[in-house]
């Protein structure tokens, strides 16, 4: 702390340590989480003495297919189970949000369009407004073959955005 004052600090990794938790938030003013399951969310309320003041979001599993590495298989709640996390988190008083990873290196630009158009159907189904949504990573590097333009990605996103009419409270 000290160095780095005003700026907002995430700890996206869906599982964490509680002693992992206890320090990013009392030594580094951590106050953004991101989480999969019941559990996850319940320490992270545990460590941080409640959701006030907390950022969380609800990483959600998105469909495979698009990436060379698909993370969902390991992370990441089942749409299902992401509408009721995110109503849990909205229910314990913190800020609710929403976040996925489509794959490493992916290389469909339309896997977030999908995956938005998934993050829709879980804030309709959770009946929650969200405060932020991570698009995560999974832009591809051009190794021995060539990767699509970035731009090409951004633009996905951005009309899959535009899709959701977030509002203005959602960052």
């Amino acid at each position: 702390r000290g160095r780095f004052d005003g700026v907002r600090a995430y700890f996206h990794h869906p599982v964490k340590s509680g002693r992992a938790i206890r320090r990013a938030y009392n030594d580094y003013a951590v106050r953004n989480f991101t989480v999969d399951h019941a559990a996850e969310l319940d320490k992270v309320l545990a460590e941080c003495g409640g959701g006030s003041g907390l950022g969380i979001q609800v990483r959600f599993a998105t469909p495979p297919g698009y990436a060379a590495f698909d993370l969902s298989a390991k992370f990441g709640a089942k749409p299902e189970g992401a509408a009721a996390l995110l109503r849990a988190v909205d229910e314990a008083g913190a800020a609710p949000g929403l976040s996925f990873h489509v794959g490493s290196q992916c290389r469909k630009p339309e896997a977030f369009r999908v995956a938005l158009a998934l993050a829709g159907e879980i804030i309709a189904a959770a009946g929650v407004a969200i405060c932020s949504l991570n698009v995560g990573g999974g832009f591809p590097v051009g190794y021995s073959e060539d990767a699509p333009a970035l731009d090409l990605y951004f633009a996905e996103i951005a009309a899959g955005v535009a899709a959701l009419e977030l509002g203005e409270r959602c960052v």
